[in-house]
């Protein structure tokens, strides 16, 4: 009968053992996770703010390539040229939403 309970206390002790490292290494697992997500989130919030800011000193260039004294032609091509950049910009924006 000693025996038994030996061996069932050894067992219990093993089992209470497996649990607390699973435990534990599910916590790290977890941990390391969350820590890789905030790395990603942060690293899209600033890719996004700079893109924004992209977008905003397009606007501006536009503004001032219209207000130049040139001809139409050259005005037209240089918007376009400012709008696909700018179009480039919001696919890349899309992209990491």
């Amino acid at each position: 009968m000693y025996q038994y309970a030996t061996l069932h206390d050894t067992l219990v002790e093993i089992l209470l053992k497996s649990v607390s490292s699973f435990n534990s290494s599910s916590k790290r697992e977890h941990k390391e996770l969350c820590y890789e997500f905030c790395s990603r989130h942060e690293q899209s919030i600033k890719d996004y703010i700079v893109s924004i800011s992209k977008q905003n000193r397009g606007i501006k260039i536009m503004y001032s390539v219209h207000k130049k004294e040139i001809s139409v032609e050259r005005k037209y091509s240089k918007m376009a040229n400012v709008l696909d950049y700018l179009f480039d910009t919001i696919k890349k924006i899309d992209e990491h939403l």
